[in-house]
């Protein structure tokens, strides 16, 4: 866009809409769960991926409250996550078992120009297979160590 096109209110508003449906190109397109909450949790914006996981389109879920979606254990910490993020300014990652797959999962703030936080987002990414080989090799782990311990032979290795 050039200087001459930024005076030009109908080509700035053409690039403007473009940017945004770019932008939620991007979002629809992904895998990961992307959701936008205000400061009292009421769902601003979701991606299509999300909704699908609550069986629901993005329009039933605007506006509807986060914290009565999400799992118990993470509503039960939101208070403490929420100022942690407020105080530190930086994301809150943690893992979360949710429709029987685990999620990497990241929250953090959205800062207006005066640097306080309004929005929030959710960003979520399916990890499960991860956390099955992780048991998997645990499990493994295990199972060998009990062999060593049990057996009277020494083991060459």
């Amino acid at each position: 866009m050039s200087v001459r096109d930024k005076n030009n209110p109908q080509k700035l508003q053409s690039a403007i809409t473009s940017e945004i449906d770019v932008c939620e190109t991007i979002l629809n397109t992904m895998d990961d769960l992307v959701i936008l909450i205000d400061a009292n949790g009421c769902i601003l914006n979701i991606n299509i991926s999300a909704a699908k996981k609550y069986g629901k389109s993005v329009l039933e879920l605007i506006n509807k409250n986060i914290w009565e979606l999400l799992p118990d254990e993470v509503v039960r910490k939101k208070e403490k996550i929420l100022s942690k993020i407020m105080k530190t300014g930086k994301p809150y990652r943690f893992d979360m078992k949710f429709f029987n797959q685990w999620y990497d999962t990241v929250l953090s703030s959205v800062l207006d120009d005066r640097a306080r936080n309004k929005l929030f987002y959710i960003i979520a990414r399916d990890i499960s297979d991860r956390k099955k080989a992780e048991e998997a090799l645990q499990e493994s782990e295990e199972k060998y160590r009990r062999i060593t311990e049990t057996t009277q032979d020494i083991i060459f290795t």
